[in-house]
């Protein structure tokens, strides 16, 4: 059966389910609601020893010892992998790059450290991060390491803003992807800035198209919205940018299946969520669903189970 006919079934689903079971949150804008999601692992070593974090969805973080020998105290590291579709539209976390490139990414990650006294601690050598390849990855080849813009090493800890290439920055870092073919997974070796993401820019010989959505509700403000296209046969998830009263996606390939999103907040909680095939100068008039916080969980969440074939790994 088709994935778009499935998300249709697994909505009506949840729906069903989701009508009587209200949640006790309650966020008053998006920035609030992001922020309790992030939620990171947090662990505590002793400085004089390797260090192995276990992510719960199956990455390995390595930090040698000698990254850290200097260090006096214990060592508080906060981690968390995003992984899922779901995990970047609900952290706000798309896969935008500077220059207005769009990602297919492979993972994004994550990684606070700081001392026995709160301060964020600076390593003169790479982490190693391994985690498994995503069955929704159309193109497994060509990963390169991507942080958070704008963050440098040594600061106070910023929200994820949008990628940049390391090496476009950084060409000594030593920061690179690999693949494990025995494994199938990735190893990337990186710098321990705050947010890292394993990425490729897509590219594609198709024509281009923007595509522009405006935002029929009248009580909820444009400000208190943010909109995303996800891409069905291609692991991305775009964030539009916001323009007076609409928003609106740099150039995308026509043709593309794809997903549209709103998420909205502001104290009550709005959501529109349909496919879509990517036209020519196409405009789209939405208008967002008052719902319950639980079921804008789980509606994000049939996102996930849209696959596409891997590509071979080589």
């Amino acid at each position: 059966m088709d994935n778009f006919k499935i998300y249709f079934l697994f909505i009506a689903l949840i729906a069903f389910t989701s009508c009587n079971n209200n949640d006790d949150n309650q966020f008053q804008d998006l920035k609030e609601f992001y922020s309790s999601n992030l939620e990171p692992e947090v662990y505590t070593f002793k400085n004089n020893q390797d260090i192995k974090i276990f992510g719960k969805q199956g990455t390995r973080v390595t930090i040698p010892k000698a990254a850290i020998s200097y260090i006096i105290g214990d060592i508080k590291i906060s981690f968390k992998e995003f992984i899922k579709k779901s995990d970047l539209i609900l952290n706000n976390i798309p896969t935008n790059s500077v220059g207005d490139s769009w990602l297919e990414t492979g993972g994004s990650f994550f990684l606070h450290i700081q001392d026995s006294n709160g301060k964020s601690i600076f390593l003169d050598k790479n982490i190693i991060l391994e985690f498994p390849i995503n069955s929704s990855i159309a193109d497994t080849s060509n990963m390169s390491v991507w942080r958070g813009d704008g963050e440098a090493l040594l600061g106070n800890l910023r929200p994820f803003n949008i990628w940049r290439e390391i090496s476009l920055t950084n060409s000594g870092s030593g920061a690179n992807v690999e693949i494990n073919s025995e494994s199938q997974e990735y190893i990337m070796n990186a710098p321990a800035y705050n947010w890292i993401n394993c990425d490729h820019i897509f590219e594609s010989t198709s024509e281009l198209s923007k595509l522009k959505v405006s935002i029929l509700n009248r009580s909820i403000d444009i400000e208190d919205v943010n909109t995303f296209l996800v891409l069905k046969n291609i692991n991305s998830v775009l964030r539009l940018n916001q323009n007076d009263n609409f928003f609106e996606s740099f150039p995308i390939p026509i043709g593309e299946e794809a997903f549209i999103i709103s998420l909205g907040i502001n104290g009550d909680y709005f959501l529109y969520i349909e496919p879509i095939t990517i036209s020519l100068n196409q405009t789209i008039q939405i208008h967002l669903d008052q719902i319950e916080l639980n079921e804008l969980y789980e509606r994000i969440k049939v996102l996930d189970n849209l696959k596409v074939p891997v590509a071979n790994i080589a």
